[in-house]
């Protein structure tokens, strides 16, 4: 063989490739499936460690139980109200508290510390009546659903006067006419309100007595919190309803209001 051939052998043994692509293998069923649950599975346990280690532990577990419990114990729950035929007048206003839930299991009570109240229902009855002499007149009601932003005393007494609340009108009473106090102002949302009229029109019958029925709802979100099980323990957001009257009652004759409300919370 000539020298110019092994030349061009060498030649052609240099442009071989000395390397090749490694072909890609896929994982595919019950193979596929083992390689992502231990992955997963290392994922989670590096995550664990890395949160609940170090001067941040007890923080981030206090932190992740709260969340863990407000996602288990998310069960809706409601609780009544009721105030029957109470009087209102000029200088007779009225502040109902509508009593939080105490701490227990049933629909109507709470087991943790906090609740989430998202609805409001009310049916509101107003009666007046001319009493012992027929005669025309009128009555005008005003009522307010008001959230209390401050910490009340107690949830069996109201946690607010009147003059809290309100200015007094041209007469020096608390009535529809009066406007809201803007000093305390800031402490009150009202979340629902309305004027109610009723008129006596009739001047042969004594003792006549007219109603009118007021039906309301109100969706909201707000949180409800506690120190304690006792539903006296709310610490703020408790809500009252506020009635106040233009005229006085006649003699024998009637002006009050009774209420049928409910509230509906989510027990977290």
């Amino acid at each position: 063989m000539s020298s110019k051939s092994n030349k061009q052998n060498k030649s052609r043994q240099l442009t071989v490739p000395t390397k090749q692509r490694s072909k890609r293998t896929s994982v595919f069923g019950n193979r596929a499936v083992s390689s992502i649950i231990r992955n997963s599975r290392d994922q989670v346990a590096s995550f664990v460690r890395n949160r609940y280690s170090g001067p941040q532990s007890l923080v981030n577990i206090a932190r992740d139980v709260t969340r863990l419990m407000s996602v288990v114990n998310t069960e809706d729950k409601h609780i009544d109200f009721n105030q029957s035929n109470t009087t209102v007048t000029p200088t007779s206003s009225q502040i109902f508290p509508i009593i939080p839930p105490a701490a227990g299991t049933s629909i109507d009570q709470r087991i943790g510390d906090s609740i989430k109240v998202h609805k409001f229902q009310a049916n509101l009855l107003f009666q007046y009546g001319c009493g012992t002499t027929a005669q025309f007149e009128s009555q005008m009601f005003n009522w307010y659903l008001v959230r209390y932003l401050k910490t009340p005393p107690s949830s069996g007494t109201s946690a607010f006067t009147i003059a809290e609340f309100l200015d007094t009108d041209v007469n020096s009473n608390y009535t529809p006419l009066s406007m809201a106090d803007p000093n305390t102002n800031e402490n009150f949302v009202v979340m629902g309100s309305g004027t109610v009229q009723i008129d006596l029109n009739t001047l042969a019958v004594a003792n006549v007595l007219h109603q009118r029925l007021v039906t309301f709802e109100h969706n909201c979100q707000f949180h409800q919190t506690f120190n304690g099980s006792a539903n006296t323990s709310i610490c703020d957001n408790m809500c009252f309803f506020v009635v106040t009257a233009l005229n006085a009652a006649n003699t024998g004759g009637t002006s009050n209001v009774s209420i049928t409300s409910r509230y509906f919370y989510i027990d977290n």
